[in-house]
């Protein structure tokens, strides 16, 4: 019984050449059965009439057909999928032109017995895959937006916010629009977030104490505080803001602020939470920020300045900053932790204008309110399971 041929089964005789195709002379046929796992595949050609078996008697070649002859080798790269035959065809020629090859680059084929194929696991591997760029501006391009007042802005004030140009920011823009995340104000000049970046947060859970206690709590109080709070947690030597009332109040000069990564050391938030942590979370925090080397790092390792912050800021029985955090050197800020029994999980703050306030209205009015508000959130966690 004579067994059917393999599903690719071919023969070549070709003979290359060094010039440049000025097109496609005809288009590629289609075959009518899928090919075979491990066809074969068989190419029997001389280069331009050179011949390896005459290597002797053939003139040699201009350094011209030479440097085209290596630019062939460059184009047939990993990413062509050419099979290894092609590749290995080519190097033979270019041996012959002219000695060993500059670089030699092998294609992808179709697995051969015996070789191993990429398990699933690979796909965990952050390295394996680049990043698009694309992506990363429309979500810039809506970050933006998002911090505009009202989330209304046109092309060129967000060209100018995020760096790229005006006829980039106006297609991804188009495209947003497309996908229903922005759309046209009455003007048409400029645009507004959509509902479907609302539809998009549904499917986000935060933590349940933050949700459940901490935001309500905070919209609660917020008619008598008039001014913005923001919660935060520690990550990575940091403060995190999760919740926040910039959003909402007329005081505010900020519209979008969780996600900030708050410094540590000079702000309310930090000094709060790292005075009244447990003393393990303090020194593996400073630990942290020990190992930089920025200004943060250097703070981080004057031990003095640590002990007298923590010290003041206990005495005290909050935390406050009067510009130590530079870019928010007009700000006044006030804070008390979030505890669980006699440790903090967090921290809480009031964001003040330096101007508008003064340090015995801020001691006499707005501390007593934040405090409640504080207590408030801290007795609603400690009653309730932590998620």
């Amino acid at each position: 019984m004579i067994e059917d041929a393999p599903g690719r089964l071919s023969m070549m005789i070709v003979c290359l050449r060094l010039a440049d195709a000025a097109s496609a002379t005809a288009r590629a046929a289609e075959s009518a059965l899928p090919p075979a796992g491990y066809g074969t595949m068989k190419r029997i050609g001389c280069l331009a009439g050179h011949s390896c078996a005459h290597e002797g008697l053939a003139a040699k070649p201009s350094a011209a057909r030479v440097q085209r002859a290596r630019r062939v080798m460059v184009i047939l790269s990993p990413d062509t999928g050419v099979e290894d035959s092609v590749i290995a065809f080519a190097a033979d020629a270019l041996q012959c032109l002219s000695g060993p090859p500059r670089r030699i680059v092998r294609a992808h084929s179709a697995p051969k017995r015996g070789r191993l194929m990429p398990t699933s696991t690979s796909f965990g591997d952050p390295s394996l895959y680049r990043e698009v760029r694309g992506l990363s501006r429309g979500l810039a391009v809506l970050r933006a937006l998002n911090a505009m007042p009202g989330g209304i802005g046109g092309v060129v004030e967000l060209a100018r916010i995020t760096g790229l140009h005006r006829t980039t920011v106006k297609r991804l823009l188009e495209t947003l629009k497309t996908e229903g995340l922005v759309h046209h104000k009455d003007d048409g000049l400029s645009y507004a977030l959509g509902f479907e970046v609302r539809r998009l947060s549904e499917g986000y859970v935060g933590a349940d104490w933050i949700d459940r206690v901490a935001a309500p709590a905070m919209r609660a109080h917020l008619r008598a505080l008039s001014w913005p709070s923001d919660l935060a947690t520690p990550d990575g030597g940091f403060m995190i803001v999760r919740e926040s009332t910039h959003r909402v109040s007329m005081l505010s000069q900020h519209r979008a602020t969780i996600g900030i990564r708050i410094p540590m050391l000079v702000s309310s938030l930090g000094r709060a939470w790292m005075t009244w942590c447990a003393d393990e979370e303090r020194e593996a925090t400073l630990s942290l920020l020990q190992e930089r080397t920025d200004a943060i790092g250097e703070m981080a390792r004057d031990g003095a300045y640590v002990k007298r912050v923590l010290r003041e800021t206990r005495r005290r029985g909050y935390a406050m900053n009067r510009g130590e955090w530079l870019t928010e050197a007009s700000v006044t800020a006030v804070g008390f932790p979030i505890r669980i029994g006699e440790h903090a999980i967090g921290a809480i703050n009031l964001v003040l204008q330096n101007n508008a306030v003064t340090d015995r209205e801020i001691a006499t009015r707005y501390v007593p309110l934040l405090r409640t508000l504080a207590d408030e959130i801290s007795e609603g966690v400690a009653s309730s399971p932590r998620g």
